[in-house]
């Protein structure tokens, strides 16, 4: 078994615990750049059979890979803090490799991801900026985290079973925020910001295939989690002094999330087969699943003194792919499902709230936009071989004029 584990906290974070009066301008600026990914390729043979009788691992409540994630895991975490470290530092538990019909027992590529990043400016409580020039907290983050898994098997003609199964689980919490806790700001000018510094990437990706075994099993699962939340907001309770300046309140995200789970390309032909060659059963099953909860906002909802041009934007990009495919191909049986899952969850606000009324010198423009797909593909391939006796006398040519007028489904 081949069990690639990765887990990152990547956290920036720029603030102040006092009071500060300039007589130029104030910026505090955080700008985070992550990139995690972890990867698994099976040896040749594949995964062992699972020996119990039932394939259920001791603990009911998680697969028995998850099992395997989490041993290695508490491993690595004792060996960080024994050495003075962070350990995982606290990251999210290991999700858990399963499907609606239960947890997967074993594999023969595990590939783990668990990535969390956060920028962070901020203002502390009671702390209080007085500048001349204007004032800026601003924030950017760029987070790409993926896991891969390829789990294909191949066995010696005749053997008794080929396990080729690929579990690729990629979990990402991505936080972009500006916190402000300040009862008042005074400048000339007021600029607060979430943004990117380029587009967020998420992948998952599991390919499995088993052959030349009497009993071939190739199963897909692939397991993307996203969840991103860009927050720009100047909070009730804080008074802003714009003077004669302009107030800019901006949040935006923008990412991509890719999630397969397909078989293994057979080998010569370049054709896709996840079973080829089962003597008697292949069983080649895809699974993929695509969560997404991604939130965008920008507002108003503190005080505002003065200023010149307002404005408040909202902007995300959420492009969501997801595909399963699966093939499998025996002399008896053949069996080979594919499930492809997307909940995609994503929320734009920009706002203005409610408060005493105001008058600004020049232009109010406050807007949200939105650019959202999800995409779900599940093409099937099942080739079933099945031996088929006739007598020569009941074997008839097909009729060639029929065969050109049918139609293609």
């Amino acid at each position: 078994v081949a069990l690639a584990l990765t887990i990152a906290n990547h956290l920036v974070a720029a603030w102040t615990d006092r009071s500060v009066t300039a007589g130029g301008s104030i910026t505090i600026s955080a700008n985070g750049s992550s990139d995690s990914s972890s990867s698994a390729t099976a040896s040749a043979a594949g995964a062992p059979a699972d020996s119990s009788s039932s394939g259920a691992p001791s603990d009911s409540s998680s697969s028995g890979v998850t099992q395997q994630a989490d041993a290695q895991r508490g491993f690595a975490n004792g060996l960080s803090t024994q050495s003075g470290g962070s350990g995982d530092g606290g990251a999210a538990s290991t999700p858990n490799a399963a499907t609606s019909d239960g947890g997967v027992s074993v594999a023969a590529a595990i590939g783990i991801n668990i990535a969390q990043t956060s920028s962070t400016s901020s203002l502390g409580g009671g702390v209080t900026l007085m500048a001349s020039g204007p004032v800026a907290l601003t924030t950017k983050a760029d987070t790409d985290a993926a896991a891969l898994a390829n789990g294909s098997a191949v066995t010696a003609s005749g053997g008794d079973a080929a396990i080729g199964v690929g579990v690729a689980i990629n979990y990402a919490r991505v936080t972009n925020q500006v916190r402000i806790r300040s009862p008042s700001i005074t400048g000339n000018g007021l600029t607060v910001s979430a943004t990117m510094s380029s587009q967020h990437e998420f992948g998952a990706y599991a390919t499995s295939g088993a052959s030349n075994a009497d009993v071939g099993v190739a199963g897909s699962v692939a397991i993307n989690i996203v969840n991103v939340t860009t927050t720009a907001i100047i909070p009730s309770g804080t008074t802003v002094n714009a003077g004669t300046g302009d107030i800019s309140v901006a949040a935006a995200s923008d990412s991509s999330t890719s999630t397969s789970a397909l078989p293994a390309e057979a080998p010569g032909d370049g054709t896709v087969s996840g079973v080829t060659g089962a003597g008697s059963v292949g069983v080649g099953a895809s699974v993929a699943v695509t969560i997404i909860d991604d939130t965008t906002t920008a507002g108003i909802e503190g005080t505002v003194i003065g200023g010149h041009d307002v404005t408040i934007t909202a902007t995300t990009t959420d492009l969501s792919r997801t595909d399963a495919k699966t093939g499998a191909s025996a002399a008896s049986v053949a069996v080979a499902p594919a499930v492809g899952i997307v909940l995609s969850n994503v929320t734009t606000h920009a706002y203005l709230s409610t408060g005493d009324a105001h008058v600004f010198t020049g232009n109010v423009t406050i807007g949200a936009t939105q650019t959202a797909s999800a995409l779900t593909r599940t093409p099937r391939r099942c080739r079933r071989i099945v031996p088929i006796r006739r007598s020569p006398a009941n074997v008839r040519p097909p009729d060639s004029r029929r065969l050109a007028g049918r139609r293609r489904p």
